[in-house]
């Protein structure tokens, strides 16, 4: 099944990147994606992951302002399933330099935040997960 959107045009934000909401069909595995910027253009394939269960989890960066070492990185958790337990590992030049628990209260939306350190700098990556019981 193709599914096409309308071409759409938006401002860059200072940091170079956009977000955009799109309504993807449910039933879709996989959309392109074509961007051009000052007659640079660029294709990409996203392809839907796969889950057993049909449940899945998203984890968004709600910081607004620049992350730096002893300031706090905030987060939101969306599940489609309520989340007792997530675990966190955060990684950062080859390491696992932070690592936790927090409490999802069985929640599908979850705000939390994680202190930020110099061991994260220049740059750090967060793997969230939780397991059903």
């Amino acid at each position: 099944m193709n599914f096409k959107l309308q071409p759409l045009s938006a401002a860059l934000t200072d940091n170079g990147l956009m977000a955009l909401h799109l309504n993807i069909p449910d039933n879709a595995t996989s959309i392109q994606v074509h961007a051009e910027y000052q007659g640079v253009s660029a294709y990409t394939t996203i392809s839907k992951s796969y889950s057993p269960s049909n449940n899945y989890m998203q984890l968004f960066l709600r910081s607004a302002n620049q992350l730096q070492a002893g300031s706090q990185a905030n987060f939101e958790m969306k599940a489609t399933e309520g989340v007792q337990t997530m675990v966190y590992q955060v990684l950062s030049r080859g390491s696992i330099v932070a690592t936790g628990n927090i409490d999802g209260g069985n929640a599908e939306s979850k705000t939390f935040s994680l202190a930020l350190t110099a061991a994260m700098a220049p740059n750090a990556r967060i793997v969230v997960y939780y397991v059903r019981a």
